[in-house]
């Protein structure tokens, strides 16, 4: 068991959030950090409400559950990984100097309880980790949009000051944690983190 960090925005007062010119069927299938399509070369966004740019921005519809990142955030993670196959720049009806990101082919893990995810009840929220892999410095979990960090990427995120990043734990299985997740998940009795 190893611990890891998701990191996403809140919704703070005053906070850019933009809309996609398009409908969500039309960019359906591009919406997930894990999915291989990029956004449709057609899709331009406009600012809806807030006055602050961050390092992380979100969309109005589905805040905060998707979210944009600065090119701070990009530029960071080039230090540890390629990403040149992983985010494109988005493009914005108003004429500003910021550049944003959506993320799209990020490795990505199966969520062994989902329920947990979005409200804590009583277990932390786990994934499924094969034992001979080691995950890239980002990653994110099948058909979710959460962004997840190891321990020392972490550190050295916590260290750049980005604006609007927040972070909340997650912890990897390995297939012998995750068979006994399963013994104690049919017993209704939570797994509790070993580190």
């Amino acid at each position: 068991m190893k611990r890891y960090y998701t990191f996403s925005n809140a919704l703070k007062r005053n906070v850019i959030q933009i809309k996609p010119n398009l409908k969500y069927v039309d960019i359906e299938s591009s919406l997930y950090y894990s999915s291989t399509y990029k956004l449709p070369e057609e899709t331009v966004f406009r600012i809806i409400k807030g006055k602050n740019w961050t390092d992380i921005i979100s969309n109005y519809e589905y805040a905060p559950a998707l979210f944009y990142i600065s090119e701070r955030i990009v530029n960071f993670f080039s230090l540890y990984m390629d990403m040149s196959n992983c985010c494109h720049l988005i493009n914005f009806t108003e004429n500003i100097s910021e550049k944003y990101y959506k993320l799209y082919n990020l490795q990505h893990y199966e969520l062994v309880n989902p329920h947990n995810f979005c409200e804590k009840y009583d277990e932390v929220s786990y994934f499924y980790l094969p034992d001979d892999e080691n995950p890239p410095s980002l990653f994110t979990l099948t058909d979710r949009n959460c962004c997840i960090v190891d321990d020392i990427t972490f550190k050295l995120m916590n260290n750049q000051n980005f604006s609007n990043v927040y972070f909340d734990e997650i912890y990897s299985l390995n297939k012998a944690e995750y068979e006994e997740w399963k013994i104690l998940h049919a017993q209704h009795k939570p797994l509790i983190p070993r580190l």
